[in-house]
């Protein structure tokens, strides 16, 4: 197996990511798909009871609307359903890295993917404190 260097930083950020998912989602079994359902829907119930007036005016709005899009595309790539049986993604999943079955090289930008996904994650964690 090739050395690779930024797949250490991969992994912890992941281990980190799933902590901070268990923690929103107040649900610490291992089913992945339960704990982000709890988050994808206590996040719409946020975005549907803030008020029409703050939606068209307020930057902290726009700034939420970007933590939960991104939310939500993450699902599709980063924590999509991704089986050993098939060939490995082309972008970075959570399944195969975490699981050690991962064979490509983990970038810098992959890795700065991962940062955002944190950041994202603690936004939404404190907007659904909030709540």
């Amino acid at each position: 197996m090739r050395l690779f260097v930024f797949y250490p930083s991969a992994v912890g950020i992941i281990a980190i990511a799933d902590g901070i998912i268990s923690n929103i989602s107040n649900d610490q079994k291992p089913n992945f798909t339960t704990r982000i359902d709890k988050i994808q829907k206590a996040a719409l119930r946020t975005l549907k009871s803030i008020n029409t007036e703050r939606k068209s005016n307020d930057i902290d709005f726009l700034n939420q609307n970007i933590a939960f899009i991104s939310f939500f595309a993450s699902q599709y790539y980063f924590f999509g359903r991704a089986p050993f049986t098939n060939s490995e993604p082309l972008h970075i999943n959570r399944h195969w890295i975490a699981h050690g079955r991962s064979s490509r090289c983990v970038s810098k930008l992959d890795c700065i993917k991962l940062f955002r996904l944190l950041n994202t994650l603690l936004t939404i964690n404190e907007l659904l404190s909030t709540e």
